[in-house]
């Protein structure tokens, strides 16, 4: 619906409750959230560091499905930053 900004505002108090509450899962899979967000508006760095952000926190639970799901959007991202960059240099 195009709300970016009030998604990106609720999802960041989401993870700010889950991470005052110690739920590093649901912190994990809103910070996951807050990447496709940015990724819709058109901003790949913030959807890296929040899918990085993700992966982190996953790292220290038993999330093998959603591990591999953040390792392939943090690629993604990863790709297609090296490709804006590719552009601007040349």
């Amino acid at each position: 619906m195009g709300r970016f900004d009030r998604a990106t505002s609720m999802l960041a108090e989401c993870m700010e409750m889950c991470a005052r509450a110690g739920d590093a899962r649901g912190e994990a899979l809103t910070a996951y959230a807050l990447g496709e967000v940015s990724r819709w508006r058109g901003d790949e760095r913030a959807a890296l560091d929040h899918f990085t952000a993700c992966y982190a926190l996953l790292s220290r639970h038993s999330e093998p499905v959603w591990s591999a799901r953040t390792r392939e959007q943090v690629a993604r991202s990863r790709a297609a930053l090296g490709e804006l960059g590719a552009r601007g240099a040349g």
